[in-house]
């Protein structure tokens, strides 16, 4: 890694650090501080998503009509920053309230959507083409473990103190826009786009343009909003399966899932050290295959207690496994094949797809395991998810092809195997 990279993964780290512990840390201060009901938890819940679904376009279309990133990027940790800082402050002179709680989550939600829209653009400011793999790894390395951090260290912080949670964030927050201040490459600045209001208004959807002109993308996000369906189907019935239809306990519920980070940060290890040259196309099918796969191991959960729990263990942790590099594959691949001055908008179009795909999936999976009991339900998602496999049909073909990465969008109507 270059002097850049480490200060950009530096500040990256902290700030991901910061964010999983206020994000860990303000449910639990709603239930265990203030007693909030299940519909009160829901609305928290639903505060963090608003932002995305009602502004996220909106959001990326301005931010990727800005010439410089960088600046935008170290506003938005600094507005994170203003906004834990506030409600910390609020908590120390009063006291926590459910619609503090409400407010900090909705304005962070923006400020997420704008850092999300601006990374990867900001990262090929300081990053090469051919680095572009091994970067996403390597920070995609340091998020991982800052997670881990930050969901165990959320609860003791916590019970500490209150506005504990809001003090951390808002010294991480700052730590990351020093880091990008430290960042001395410099940004070269992209053309101005044109002034137009109709135009800027039709700009909004061009994410859903860069998938009808971009082959291999819009057969990918066929993929993708099956797999998010099923995804929703998963985890809407993941839990009653592992709790009440195998009988694992509470306790070793949560220990299960340990697995899960290892093996998501183990994806980014192979990545970075074997795979870091490979066409990030091929690393999407290969890996996509493997997803669609391993579905099938989680109702495939049974026989003797010993035996399920293995299964189970498998089960949830090779899709983090194969969903971990997938990520790193997909991403490399859209940073180098969508124009930088559509790729916020783009990032935040899948987003919104894959989002809206996962909560029809967790209803229809609510709905399935009513119907035809929890294993059942499962059972139809696995099927599904296999049935996708023929969606990866023209994406296998596009990546044997041997064409660089670097393709932008292509004529609308071209066929797959022309991409």
């Amino acid at each position: 890694m270059n002097r850049d990279l480490r200060t950009y993964l530096l500040g990256q780290t902290s700030s991901v650090y910061g964010a999983t512990v206020v994000t860990f840390g303000i449910p639990l201060i709603a239930v265990g501080k203030l007693g909030a009901t299940p519909f009160e938890v829901g609305l928290l819940t639903a505060s963090s998503t608003v932002p995305m679904l009602f502004l996220g376009l909106l959001i990326a279309t301005w931010t990727d009509r800005l010439r410089r990133k960088r600046p935008a990027l170290i506003a938005c940790d600094l507005g994170s920053a203003a906004i834990v800082a506030l409600a910390g402050l609020y908590i120390l002179m009063f006291d926590a309230t459910l619609w503090l709680l409400i407010a900090v989550n909705l304005g962070l939600a923006v400020v997420g959507v704008a850092i999300e829209s601006l990374y990867f653009s900001h990262l090929k400011s300081i990053v090469s083409d051919d680095g572009l793999m091994a970067a996403r790894a390597r920070l995609q390395g340091g998020e991982q473990t800052a997670r881990v951090f930050g969901q165990g260290t959320s609860s003791p912080l916590v019970a500490l103190s209150t506005s504990l949670v809001f003090i951390v964030d808002t010294i991480t927050s700052v730590l990351s826009a020093l880091a990008l201040s430290r960042i001395r490459t410099p940004e070269v600045p992209t053309e101005r786009p044109s002034s137009d209001k109709t135009s800027r208004w039709s700009s909004v959807f061009e994410g859903f343009r860069v998938l009808r002109e971009n082959t291999f993308l819009r057969w990918y996000i066929a993929y993708t909003s099956l797999q998010s369906f099923v995804t929703g189907i998963t985890r809407a019935l993941m839990a009653l399966l592992i709790l009440t239809v195998i009988g694992v306990s509470e306790q070793w519920y949560s220990l299960m899932f340990i697995g899960v980070t290892a093996a998501a940060f183990s994806g980014t290890v192979i990545v970075a050290r074997w795979c870091s040259d490979m066409d990030p196309r091929k690393l999407t099918v290969f890996t996509a295959v493997g997803m669609a796969v391993s579905v099938v191991l989680l109702p495939a959960a049974s026989g003797p207690f010993p035996v399920a729990v293995a299964i189970l263990i498998i089960a949830i942790s090779t899709p983090a496994l194969l969903s971990s590099m997938h990520n790193i594959g997909i991403t490399t691949f859209i940073t180098k094949a969508v124009d930088e001055d559509k790729l916020g908008r783009f990032i935040v179009t899948l987003r919104l797809v894959t989002s809206g795909a996962t909560l029809v999936g967790a209803l229809a999976g609510g709905i399935l395991g009513g119907l035809i009991s929890i294993r059942g339900g499962l059972w139809t998602g696995a099927i599904l998810s296999l049935c996708g496999l023929f969606l990866l049909r023209p994406l296998l073909k596009s990546s044997r092809d041997g064409h660089g990465t670097d393709v932008k969008s292509e004529p609308a109507g071209q066929s797959a195997s022309q991409s």
